[in-house]
């Protein structure tokens, strides 16, 4: 019996590649003294843990799409005396981010170190369609710290970058006996090509940013915050507040102002959250500020 040969059109859409790497920070810090801490906390160091991100990169790359929500995530990993883990998220971004980060804290909660006394650690794990730029906002924003110092580890950075619809001609050689019609092999000669276009890292196209882009939407952003708040619409206040904190989850006149908001609209979404955000900020500063 012959081989048949049968030529078929596959339009390959390149859905997104995602990217997971820690973010440069501008600060002249050695980078050996900035991941030192996940180097004496964290059983596989900073190597491991940062491999554990990149282990769930594609997932987190479909919770973006899903959720189309941009900014920082932090979440707080509090060890005590016992070894027991303890971990908490202290900002909100998407339901479908916190499930897919869910799945990197459940696969590393093992790995910390019991040194003996309670510690905690915080991790920033910024989230990006194209627009919010974590290393644009750190330089430009006074109450975003310009690097992440102990307790927080090196910022990670997730991005989703879309592609361009190719299509593409292949000839497949159907065997004897193969019984699937020409839209199966299709689809299944298709996923596989899909597959190894986004594992081939040359593929994945550069990201072009325009310089100032997360700044100029952070800032049109407040400018309808103010409005909203001018004109007493506190309804649109709030949804325009939130996205504000998403970009910039340091500022407590903020997180304090959306307090008051929830209070006002008989709203408590983000209540818990902020309430303990706040107190961590305070313990992060408390931190920082000790003397070696």
């Amino acid at each position: 019996m012959t081989i048949k040969k049968i030529a078929i059109s596959i339009l390959l859409f390149l859905v997104f590649h995602t990217c997971v790497a820690y973010q440069e920070t501008p600060d002249s810090t050695l980078i050996k003294e900035r991941i030192s801490i996940l180097d004496s906390l964290f059983v596989t160091g900073a190597e491991g843990f940062n491999q554990i991100n990149r282990d769930y990169s594609r997932s987190i790359g479909r919770s973006l799409i899903d959720s189309q929500t941009e900014g920082l995530l932090i979440y707080e990993v509090s060890v005590d005396e016992n070894g027991q883990v303890v971990v908490k998220f202290m900002t909100k971004l998407s339901e479908e981010i916190e499930n897919a980060v869910t799945n990197i804290i459940l696969n590393s909660a093992n790995g910390w170190i019991n040194i003996g006394r309670p510690y905690k650690v915080y991790v920033p794990i910024s989230f990006s369609l194209g627009r919010y730029q974590i290393k644009e906002i750190m330089a430009s924003i006074d109450k975003f710290p310009s690097e992440f110092k102990p307790p927080f580890v090196k910022a990670f950075g997730h991005s989703v970058i879309r592609g361009i619809p190719q299509r593409t001609k292949t000839t497949i050689e159907r065997k004897p006996g193969d019984a699937r019609t020409n839209e199966e092999i299709a689809r299944e000669v298709g996923e596989q090509m899909r597959k190894e276009k986004m594992l081939d890292s040359r593929s994945v196209p550069k990201l072009d940013i325009k310089e100032g882009v997360t700044m100029k939407a952070y800032n049109k952003e407040l400018e309808k915050f103010e409005t909203f708040m001018r004109k007493g619409k506190s309804k649109k206040a709030y949804v325009s507040l939130s996205k504000i904190i998403r970009y910039n989850p340091f500022d407590k006149s903020l997180i304090q102002q959306r307090r008051r908001l929830e209070k006002e609209l008989g709203k408590d979404e983000y209540r818990a959250r902020d309430i303990l955000w706040l107190q961590a900020m305070d313990y992060i500063a408390s931190e920082q500020n000790k003397k070696p």
